[in-house]
């Protein structure tokens, strides 16, 4: 979903101008290249981590939740003043909010089903007690 808001922003924006603080809107969200990259680069963080392995996607999910909410915390201080690099707006901080808990919540809920660290895993895991030797 990120990515595809990325490569729709980058289609509103095109590339000049990168840091306006007033971008485009793209429904009711405020855009600018500057925001379609972070959008576009977090997206493609996330399917490289779910192509990987599913530690991977565990943990890029729940660094992408940190961005998400780092960033719907930074908008919400962001949009209320003159200088707003990223052209964030109420929507676009309840949109990167509301995407943070949904991804913490996946990343949580798709963690309990992770093998521990360090756990061995497959058939050749277990040795067969009566043939290991002291």
């Amino acid at each position: 979903m990120l990515v595809a808001l990325g490569a729709l922003g980058f289609a509103v924006t095109g590339t000049d101008d990168p840091l306006a603080g007033n971008g485009p809107s793209l429904l009711v969200l405020e855009v600018n290249p500057a925001l379609n990259l972070l959008h576009a680069a977090v997206g493609t963080v996330v399917v490289g981590g779910a192509a990987a392995s599913p530690r991977a996607a565990h943990t890029t999910t729940m660094l992408a939740a940190a961005a998400l909410g780092v960033l719907g915390l930074l908008g919400l201080a962001l949009s209320r003043m003159d200088a707003n690099p990223l052209a964030l707006n109420t929507w676009d901080n309840l949109l990167h909010l509301a995407l943070s808990t949904w991804a913490t919540v996946a990343a949580v809920r798709a963690g309990r089903q992770l093998p521990p660290l360090g756990a061995r895993r497959g058939p050749d895991s277990t040795p067969d007690p009566r043939t290991v030797r002291s």
